[in-house]
């Protein structure tokens, strides 16, 4: 059974081209001359409004059943020049199965070639503060804690919430055992979810965090807003 091990994973997100990817597996795993290694991109729908992918170069130690796989940046799209040296921009599944020679010459799924490939970082529509986490968690709470609430909390959280492990398959990475087992909120989930009024979020806070500051009608909607989670406009 094929081994796999993720090299330095602490520097993902410095990572932008398939070059820095490859000097990894040349000093860490005997990446030589003659040796290919193979993108792959995995989904993962964890984003609000976002198609943003996993990037992943896999590197198979011949002779052996030995892997290693180097992380890139998550992101939508990846530039690269090719064949006639002009500088193209695609989305970033099309890099997918496109397999790398020692020089960073990139082969794509398609057949065509190109060179100094780079990924373009995700950029996250918004940066929740830990306040607006705990609005959007403490909010999906309410959808089976508040009264006649027409959820129940297994249905809820199946909705709201995803594994990793799950959302990037196996066959995506090559092996499960690649991905984190965590349980993270899916922002792309959320779209349409109703929750209670507004009034009964912030009664609902002040049981929860006795004490604290409750706040305002209008930074929970706005919260809600930004996550796109519908609320009864009557409150």
């Amino acid at each position: 059974m094929r081994a796999y091990e993720i090299l330095d994973q602490d520097d993902q997100r410095r990572r932008r081209t398939v070059a820095d990817a490859l000097a990894v597996l040349e000093s860490q795993a005997a990446f030589g001359r003659e040796d290919k290694a193979e993108i792959r991109v995995g989904t993962m729908s964890l984003v609000q409004t976002k198609d943003v992918r996993t990037v992943l170069v896999l590197f198979d130690l011949p002779g052996s059943e030995k892997s290693y796989a180097v992380p890139m940046p998550s992101a939508e799209c990846f530039r690269g020049t090719a064949a006639d040296d002009r500088r193209e921009r695609h989305r970033i599944e099309h890099l997918d199965r496109g397999l790398v020679d020692a020089n960073g010459g990139v082969r794509l799924a398609n057949g065509a070639t190109m060179r100094a490939v780079e990924v373009e970082p995700a950029r996250l529509p918004l940066a929740p503060t830990e306040l607006d986490l705990r609005i959007v968690h403490l909010s999906i709470a309410c959808c089976w804690m508040a009264k006649d609430a027409p959820f129940t909390e297994r249905e809820v959280r199946a909705k709201c919430y995803r594994s990793v492990r799950k959302a990037i398959r196996a066959k995506d990475t090559g092996d499960e055992e690649l991905v984190p087992d965590l349980v993270l909120l899916d922002c792309g989930a959320l779209s349409g979810l109703w929750v209670p009024s507004l009034v009964a979020i912030a009664a609902y806070w002040a049981e929860v965090y006795p004490g604290e500051r409750v706040p305002s009608p209008q930074k929970i909607a706005d919260t809600l807003a930004d996550f796109r989670i519908r609320f009864p406009r009557h409150f």
